[in-house]
């Protein structure tokens, strides 16, 4: 999507796809590491509850 977004739609030149894709890596990766933490135990309590008999 960065890529798309840097190079395609903004017709930037490459350099600044690397600077918007690892300026923005980090973050991202930490926002998606903390939702999953939330919501995992969520989903598995769910498909438990699903699955029992």
């Amino acid at each position: 999507m960065n890529f798309a977004n840097v190079q395609i739609f903004a017709g930037a030149p490459f350099p600044a796809f690397l600077f918007a894709f690892f300026g923005t890596f980090i973050p991202m990766y930490v926002l998606c590491f903390v939702i999953a933490m939330i919501f995992i135990p969520i989903a598995q309590g769910a498909a438990g509850k699903a699955c029992t008999k």
